[in-house]
């Protein structure tokens, strides 16, 4: 049996952050080429998460939830505890009401269940220090051992995804993203 190599899924809206084991294990037959075995998750050798902006909470989310190597944060959200955003007003720059109104009870900073997790994925977030809220967001993240923080001094926008791209950059994150986990140091 030929190694299926690195799988990515993209947590392209909050909601895949509550999805449950068979929900997840249906993503993962669905999007494996050879579904012929009803446990493609077994058949995972490596597999990372990547999250842009808002989707960064459930890419973490699922991250956790798939115990995945890796997980990619490009400017995004990880802690929505409600304390945090009125602490650090950040009520307007982070509309949390309209991402994910029925499950606010449920949103939390993740770093917590980051460091309570038995074997963490590597956590990596790029942000520009220079947007409040993608900062503080990040820096929230400095409690977790497995988690680096690219700080993209000279990005003075939230979208860091054209800003790398713009720069030829892109492509070192993704191969952050997805290198396998003997090349990278990984247990």
């Amino acid at each position: 049996m030929s190694s299926p190599g690195a799988y990515c899924v993209s947590a392209r809206f909050f909601r895949p952050s509550f999805l449950n084991r068979h929900q997840i294990d249906w993503i993962l037959r669905r999007n494996y080429r050879n579904t012929k075995n009803k446990n493609a998750r077994d058949r995972v050798t490596r597999s990372c998460t990547l999250g842009i902006s808002s989707t960064a909470y459930g890419a973490l989310k699922l991250g956790l939830s798939l115990n995945t190597n890796r997980v990619a944060l490009l400017a995004g959200a990880t802690n929505l505890n409600p304390e945090f955003i009125v602490e650090h007003n950040l009520q307007n720059s982070l509309n949390v009401d309209s991402i994910i109104p029925t499950h606010f009870d449920q949103l939390m900073d993740l770093a917590e269940e980051v460091r309570q997790h038995l074997k963490p994925p590597r956590i990596g977030t790029w942000y520009s220090p220079h947007i409040r809220r993608d900062r503080l967001q990040a820096e929230s993240l400095r409690r977790c051992p497995s988690a680096e923080l690219f700080p993209l001094q000279a990005c003075n926008e939230h979208n860091v995804v054209r800003w790398l791209l713009k720069n030829g950059q892109l492509m070192d994150v993704i191969r952050w993203t997805t290198l396998d986990s003997d090349e990278c140091g990984d247990e």
